[in-house]
């Protein structure tokens, strides 16, 4: 799977620095390969060109987030099979007249409630960036987030505590109940119902920004919660000081304690 990945990313870097010609040459003999092996046939009515798909990394994104597109392409062509390849590759004539992919065009698997989250959280769009900032969870950090980060934070919340309360958000933020962010948020927590379940693990690659994400789950926790208790932290001693300027640079809400030696956490490479 991984090689996969890095192969569909660097495929596409390819296309988008060759000629049309080059990339219908490459394309054909692609086409041969998979249409002997699969029951899948390719568009070869008139010549085809491709917009250059924007892999990234955008401004302001881990360099791991063009595999993370690259893995949402693999997944949406594994759902297109039989009638529905024809139907939406099998001819060029078809493809320029496709609609726009929203939502209600994606598989339910690869359909996100990020929505939900953001107004949960009341969350605003930070002007000329790719993240956004909590407005309900006012000067507890300074954080800005990515779309993925916030929607993870509440995925874990849902899993631990089963539903989210937007009561008690509103009590902690001092939201009126009747406002407009207030009937917002309620009607957001109100469609994030889920099973609950006794963990839940957070497993995304290096450099997408777990220790923010579990900042914010921890912070949207404790207010949650039932009762406010420690949250222990298990790191690697090289990610030490990492997590603690993290925590005293932009978490107000949070009073880190260490417990290991300062000369040892110096002395780390």
């Amino acid at each position: 799977m991984c090689w996969c990945l890095v192969h569909l990313k660097n495929a596409l870097k390819d296309y988008a620095g060759f000629s049309d010609e080059e990339n219908a040459y490459m394309s054909s003999l692609q086409w041969d390969e998979v249409e002997g092996n699969f029951d899948i046939k390719f568009p070869r009515d008139e010549p085809l060109t491709y917009p250059v798909p924007v892999m990234g990394p955008l401004k302001g994104e881990s360099p791991m987030e063009p595999f993370g597109r690259a893995w949402e392409i693999l997944k949406y062509f594994s759902s297109v099979q039989g009638s529905r390849w024809r139907t939406r590759f099998g001819t060029a004539a078809c493809m320029p007249k496709a609609q726009i992919v929203t939502q209600i065009n994606l598989p339910k698997w690869m359909r996100t409630t990020f929505d939900i989250c953001l107004d949960l959280l009341l969350c605003e769009h930070v002007s000329g960036t790719d993240r956004y900032r909590c407005k309900l969870l006012g000067p507890s950090t300074k954080c800005d987030f990515f779309a993925y980060q916030i929607n993870g934070a509440i995925g874990l919340l849902i899993k631990l505590l089963g539903a989210i309360d937007p009561a008690v958000l509103l009590k902690w933020a001092s939201i009126p109940v009747d406002s407009a962010e207030a009937i917002k948020v309620k009607n957001a927590a109100a469609k994030l119902q889920h099973l609950r379940l006794h963990a839940a693990i957070c497993a995304d690659l290096t450099g997408f920004g777990k220790t923010k994400l579990i900042l914010l789950t921890s912070l949207v926790y404790s207010v949650l919660a039932d009762t406010n208790r420690p949250t222990l932290l298990l790191v690697p001693s090289a990610l030490i000081s990492q997590w603690t300027t993290e925590i005293e640079t932009n978490w107000s809400y949070f009073r880190p304690i260490l417990s290991y030696g300062e000369v040892l956490v110096n002395s780390q490479p």
